[in-house]
């Protein structure tokens, strides 16, 4: 589950860094990464948008949405906004691997440096 959580982590910041920034992140995830990321918070606000709105598509269509749900709490975090995206990541899935869910997503926001 951590490398599904970590791929679509990693998916976002590319994205966000290829689509409207202009620059090259060798390594996504890492503390350049989030330091040079977080200087564009309208971007990651917009991308945290994108992410909320495809992960309530695809839990439309039946997929548990867990990596967009990373995603969009990174964001979060990203943004200062870290227990907000909580509370609605925590409100929001109720599948019955909750508990280990939000507890693989803390360990890697902490691995990765999302969190302390």
């Amino acid at each position: 589950m951590m490398n599904i959580i970590r791929t679509f982590i990693n998916q976002s910041l590319i994205s966000l860094a290829v689509l409207s920034i202009s620059a090259v992140f060798v390594q996504p995830s890492t503390a350049e990464t989030i330091a040079v990321t977080r200087r564009y918070p309208k971007l990651i606000y917009n991308n945290a948008f994108e992410l909320w709105k495809t992960y309530n598509q695809e839990r439309q269509q039946g997929d548990d949405g867990k990596g967009f749900l990373a995603a969009y709490l990174a964001d979060k975090y990203l943004l200062g906004q870290g227990q907000d995206g909580w509370k609605r990541v925590q409100q929001t899935y109720q599948k019955s691997d909750r508990l280990q869910y939000f507890a693989d997503l803390r360990k890697f926001l902490r691995e990765t440096g999302y969190t302390k």
